[in-house]
């Protein structure tokens, strides 16, 4: 930078160095091997080598198999349109692009920034269309913000009182990926019941779903199908659960995702489970209530009634099971004493005593599944603790029927392991809000999601959760969706939102930002100071004779008073 002579002692040819004293170009074709030296002030020296990339043979532009997501990024909420406006005029002029190639880049060569809006998108037009939505901001558009040090998603599977009439209908007719899902479970079902889960969850079953759906031998086995046809759906766009658990009858499917169980074996226990649970219908009811544990124990306790917590779903939410009757004396204690509960649309009294004439004939009937080490983290409910898939034998599932579920220790022990995203998957979000209240109590930022509803169960909802836990900054195996790199695409670059920031003066401001020189000899007028300036003067500058100096007066003042 500064060198102007080259040290004569140094031989520059013999060490086969150039010192570089002006740009220099580099050659049009070939490999290139470039040194970079940085030495800092401070002495800190680094020193990088710079090689060019390797050339592959241009391949050609992969065609999107399923929809796929477009990402747009940004700092902020205000350049969101503006990029999408840029991507829409660019776009334009290349009508023909590829999708596959503008999701890759948009997903894998961009900097993801906190503010996200994205569509799951296989054509051309279906882009034009999103991006239009963006800037002219007139709809609710898929996406969110990123969550502090996401870690997840972590899949949680419904239990008992998510099911509903006519539920996951409207998927089995429009997503092949769940049609092929719901066949698969099928193909195994079919031969133990007799009957099909896709004409089950079509209404081709004869009577109304409501009445069907209230026979726990037909609600347990369609609420595992829709939770495996889900699953199969998040998969197909590169979403896996970090850890897996489920409430209830929701660890059948969770055990199957975590690998613990082959479909054939998971279909077994949904069949025997729901089977024998379906002959103890009418021995009991259950009801939910707004209450801690310890402090409901001790109710029961003071009223001696024979009662069991079915279930610990978080510090204030605990479900009761038991006769009629019971049940119906512990309500009338909590009307008195004005503590929230509802009575369950079940007539079972699932995880109590009820449930034990059905015990040797379960583990019988289940003595041939064959539980295997899992490679997804399975949190049992029935432990509350993380448990090797080896242990889900048929001992384990009579358990899960009979014992209480211990869903907020399983909750607490997954957010303890730094997880904090979280995705209830099946037909209606039903632990949301036992969810969020553990994570609350634990003073964790989290998000909880839920894949489909009873108002909202068509396509777009699943593609909603997919991208709020794309946007969170979970983990995302983007190799299921671009199995192949995209082809290279100059995309715009980012919209940069430009403000103006200026110094505003103030009563109590001096103005030295703004004030000008009034007089070469008095300087700065003072603000402040009636009559008063202000300068500093160079006193020796004009004094000079040759390179010595001399003063012929002392200096001067900095401040003068007129």
């Amino acid at each position: 930078m500064a060198l102007k002579k080259l040290n004569p002692k140094i031989k520059f040819a013999e060490l086969n160095l150039k010192v570089v004293t002006q740009a220099q170009p580099l050659k049009a074709t070939g490999r290139l091997v470039i040194g970079v030296n940085s030495f800092g002030f401070g002495g800190a020296n680094a020193h990088v080598i710079l090689e060019s990339a390797p050339q592959h043979a241009a391949s050609a532009s992969a065609a999107p198999a399923q929809a796929l997501p477009i990402i747009l990024s940004a700092r902020s909420a205000a350049a969101l349109p503006a990029a999408a406006s840029n991507l829409n005029d660019y776009l334009a002029k290349t009508p023909d692009f590829n999708v596959y190639d503008l999701a890759y880049q948009l997903a894998l060569r961009r900097e993801q920034h906190p503010h996200q809006v994205m569509a799951f998108c296989q054509t051309p037009s279906e882009v034009s269309a999103f991006l239009s939505q963006v800037i002219a901001q007139s709809e609710p558009l898929l996406g969110g913000k990123t969550i502090a040090k996401a870690q997840g998603p972590v899949f949680v599977f419904s239990g008992n009182g998510s099911q509903w009439a006519s539920m996951g209908r409207s998927l089995l007719a429009s997503n092949a990926v769940f049609q092929q899902a719901i066949a698969e479970v099928d193909a195994h079902f079919m031969p133990l019941s007799g009957y099909g889960l896709q004409d089950e969850i079509a209404g081709r079953n004869g009577q109304d779903s409501d009445h069907r759906y209230a026979q726990t031998e037909i609600a347990q086995p369609a609420l595992f199908a829709i939770q495996v046809a889900l699953v199969q759906m998040l998969r197909s766009q590169g979403i896996t659960p970090s850890a897996v658990t489920g409430h209830s009858v929701g660890e059948v499917a969770a055990a199957w995702t975590a690998g613990a169980l082959t479909l054939k074996d998971a279909t077994a226990v949904i069949y025997h489970r729901s089977r024998m649970q379906g002959k103890t219908k009418g021995s009991g009811q259950m009801t939910a209530v707004a209450m801690g544990e310890s402090e409901m124990n001790a109710l029961l306790a003071e009223c001696g009634l024979n009662i069991a917590i079915a279930g610990v779903n978080s510090a204030r939410g605990i479900t009761l099971a038991g006769e009629v009757n019971a049940l119906s004396q512990i309500e009338a204690q909590l009307a008195a004493r004005n503590i929230r509960f509802k009575r369950l649309d079940l007539d079972y009294a699932f995880h109590s005593a009820k449930m034990d004439p059905i015990e040797n004939d379960l583990i019988a009937a289940l003595s041939d599944i064959k539980p295997q080490l899992n490679s997804i983290a399975f949190y049992s409910t029935v432990t509350g603790e993380l448990l090797s898939g080896e242990q889900l034998n048929a001992q384990y599932w009579w358990h899960n029927i009979r014992q209480p579920v211990l869903f907020e220790n399983a909750i607490n022990a997954i957010n303890q392991s730094g997880a904090n995203v979280f995705l209830e998957v099946g037909p209606h979000s039903v632990l949301r809000s036992y969810i969020l209240e553990t994570l609350k109590n634990n003073a964790c930022e989290g998000l909880v999601l839920g894949t489909l509803s009873k108002t909202e169960h068509c396509e777009n909802k699943v593609f909603s959760a997919m991208a709020s836990i794309i946007a969170s900054g979970c983990e995302i195996d983007w190799a299921t969706q671009f199995p192949t790199p995209g082809q290279f695409m100059q995309l715009p670059n980012y919209p940069w939102q430009r403000e103006r920031l200026w110094v505003n003066s103030s009563t109590e401001s001096l103005g030295q930002l703004s004030r000008d020189m009034l007089h070469p000899l008095l300087g700065y007028a003072l603000k402040q100071h009636a009559s008063s300036w202000e300068n500093q003067l160079d006193t020796i500058k004009k004094h000079r004779t040759g390179r010595s100096c001399r003063r012929r007066c002392g200096s001067f003042p900095r401040h003068w008073l007129c």
